[in-house]
């Protein structure tokens, strides 16, 4: 899906209005790949099903963490909805929580759908809003 500027400002406009504390990472608009496609393949392609996430984490080894707290640089988050128990979206943890430094949470990246990449601490994305949601993170087994 190709957007013309104007509906990427619109976009972008929204996203500063609703997620106040999310920093867009930098990168431009892309259709190549989806928030999975950054988790999973290197930004290489879209990943649409939730099965197939499920099959990943399950084929290379991803264990979940019993505590989101517990979560490292390199770790994964998946956002599952509560009702269907179906992957909607997934981001890499880039930071660690540290209460020291008054940042109580792992900070994010993920992409907005087909929109732009953004750091986001887990709850401040358009995945959660209006949504129940079940936050998840994995961590590749040594």
């Amino acid at each position: 899906m190709t957007l013309t500027q104007e509906e990427l400002a619109k976009i972008d406009a929204n996203h500063r209005r609703d997620y106040s504390a999310a920093i867009l990472a930098g990168a431009e608009h892309s259709a190549r790949y989806n928030c999975h496609g950054l988790t999973f393949a290197s930004r290489r392609t879209w990943i649409f099903e939730g099965p197939i996430v499920k099959r990943i984490l399950t084929e290379d080894g991803y264990k979940k963490l019993t505590n989101g707290d517990s979560s490292d640089v390199g770790d994964i988050v998946i956002y599952f909805s509560a009702a269907k128990n179906d992957p909607l979206h997934s981001g890499i943890v880039i930071s660690r929580p540290n209460l020291a430094d008054l940042i109580p949470t792992p900070m994010i990246l993920s992409k907005w759908a087909e929109h732009r990449e953004y750091v986001h601490a887990p709850n401040e994305c358009p995945y959660v809003k209006g949504q129940e949601v079940r936050i998840e993170y994995y961590r590749l087994a040594p």
